[in-house]
Order: C-alpha cells, then sequence, then structure tokens
C-alpha cells in the first residue's frame, strides 16, 4: 500500500509473530541461549512468561523452527483443551497415531509406545504450547505424565509452555508441586525501552530496504514509545498506520502530529488538532473579534 511511496522492498511491520521481525536486548538473547541449551539437552519443561504482546509467540515460532531439523515438533498455537483427556488426543494426533474409542489410560500407553519407538521415531519430541495461561492444573498434570516418558536414561519430550505471569500462580498449585520442580528455565520477556523500541522499528525498516532516521524523527519515535509503552505489537500496529496516514497526507518523514493521528485512528478517536506553530501562536486571531458580543450572547442564552 504504502511501500512504493516511501521506497520499501516489502511491508515492514508484521502483524502475526514472525522470526524475520524478532528483537532482543542482551537479557533476552542470553535467556534464548539458556532455553536452546535447555532444549538440546533434554534437561526438563522450560517456560516463557510476559505480558500480552510483548514476543511469547515470536519466540515459540524461533523455537520450533530452530529446532526443526532435530526434532519432531508438535506446536500447540493456543491452548484451548477443555479436559487432560483432549491434550492427549491431540498430542497423539500430531504425532500420527489414531484416536478411537480408547480410554484415557489407552491414549497414554499408545503415546508411550510410540515416543519410545526410536525406529520409527528417532528425533525427540519438542512439545510448544502457546497461551499455556489458559490452562487449568487437571490438564497442566497431564503434561507432567509425558514429561516422564523416558528412553534409555533420556527425556524423550521436552516440554515448552508459554503464557502470561497467570501460568506462574498455576505452578503454585500443590498437584504441579512435581512439574514445577522440575521447570529447567523461566524466560522472561518485558515490553521494550525507549531505545529499545526505537531498536526495534529500525531493525524491520533495515529489513525492508530503509532505516527508522529516513523516515521517523526523534519526536515520532518518542510518540510512539509514549503511546505503546514497548509492546512490540502495539508497536507494529502503530507503526505500520504511521505509514499508513503518511501516505494519506504525502508526508515523506512522519512526526509527531502523523503518529498522534495514527494512534487516534487505532483507537477510533476524534482526530487530535495539528500543533501550532510559533508564529501562529503569537499572531492574534482578529477573526474572532466580531463575534464575540455574539458568542457572549449566546452562552447567556444557555
Amino acid at each position: 500500500m504504502y511501500t512504493s511511496f516511501y521506497k520499501l522492498d516489502k511491508t515492514p511491520f508484521a502483524f502475526a509473530p514472525s522470526p524475520e521481525c524478532f528483537y532482543a536486548n542482551t537479557e533476552l538473547c542470553e535467556s534464548l541461549r539458556t532455553l536452546r541449551r535447555v532444549i538440546f539437552r533434554g534437561e526438563g519443561p522450560a517456560l516463557i512468561v510476559g505480558p500480552n504482546g510483548t514476543g511469547k509467540s515470536t519466540i515459540c515460532e524461533l523455537l520450533v523452527e530452530h529446532f526443526r531439523k532435530s526434532h519432531q515438533i508438535v506446536h500447540f498455537r493456543s491452548a484451548s483443551f477443555a479436559t487432560g483427556r483432549d491434550i492427549i488426543e491431540q498430542f497423539l494426533l500430531s504425532l500420527g497415531g489414531t484416536v478411537v474409542q480408547q480410554t484415557t489410560a489407552e491414549l497414554r500407553t499408545a503415546i508411550v509406545g510410540r515416543v519410545c519407538n526410536i525406529v520409527e521415531n528417532p528425533e525427540p519430541i519438542l512439545l510448544v504450547i502457546d497461551e499455556a495461561h489458559r490452562m487449568p492444573p487437571e490438564i497442566i498434570r497431564e503434561l507432567q505424565s509425558l514429561q516422564n516418558i523416558v528412553h534409555q536414561g533420556n527425556s524423550r519430550i521436552c516440554i515448552i509452555l508459554a503464557g502470561t505471569l497467570k501460568i506462574e500462580e498455576l505452578l503454585t498449585d500443590p498437584i504441579l508441586e512435581s512439574f514445577n520442580q522440575r521447570i529447567a528455565h523461566r524466560c522472561y520477556v518485558a515490553a521494550a525501552s525507549r531505545m529499545e523500541t526505537t531498536a526495534l522499528i529500525n531493525e524491520q525498516l533495515v529489513q525492508a530496504g530503509r532505516s527508522v532516521s529516513e523516515i521517523f524523527t526523534r519526536g515520532a519515535l518518542r510518540r510512539i514509545y509514549e503511546f505503546t509503552q514497548g509492546v512490540p505489537r502495539i508497536i507494529n500496529l502503530l507503526a505500520d498506520r504511521c505509514l499508513i496516514i503518511g501516505l494519506q497526507r504525502e508526508m515523506q518523514v512522519i512526526e509527531e502530529h502523523d503518529v498522534e493521528l495514527a494512534w487516534a485512528d487505532l483507537q477510533q478517536l476524534p482526530p487530535p488538532k495539528p500543533v501550532a506553530t510559533a508564529e501562529e501562536a503569537t499572531t492574534p486571531d482578529n477573526s474572532a473579534e466580531p463575534s464575540a458580543t455574539v458568542e457572549f450572547g449566546m452562552l447567556s442564552d444557555v
């Protein structure tokens, strides 16, 4: 839509989780290295924890992409399981098994047989569950039984749970004490700082053939951070809307007022009034003087 106007090679800002658009600061990079080690060595389950929109789903996609050649991947992007049996059935189906009329115990036995069949399934299994904070403790307990599947001293399934801080609360349930004790790593994801917000926008613009300094003023970047509070999902939405507004207004460089218009558009608010220039602020508005009496009269009639 606006790519040719801004001389971009592609649309820079992703609306869905995308490993290509992921930006991590030093602390998060270190945590991700630890997370990859935990998966590679099969050390135990791990958590990815953070507020909505901070990149947990993108990290899940990164892990799936990174381990696709070395692991058999089972990726549930939404933990929409009503019962413990549901997650067992879905897991077995994802491994290529069949579900007919088995009892839950029979389903577990079928999973063990399939997972421990090294001839047919030589790779370990990486089970990634996003939105895991939606699962009640009873369903997470079923994951504990999967984590317990061991063959020749090695755990066959590595479980990664991604969710909000509520997942930490769920794991304090007494029935999950054993599972909680086995968690090998917690990767915490936070909102970006002001500098990191600029870096995130720049990284995506560079991939599209431009840089942040060519398209956004410093004031515009400051307003983006103020509106989004560093939440990557909202940053992408607002930055994209800024370029749409910029195209409509034929602004080659996005300024503060463009960001305010874009935010108002996103939030379905009335458009903000443009800020008066210094010259406009000091120039008296003589056109209003003749109507002063009329306005006073109208007010007195109310």
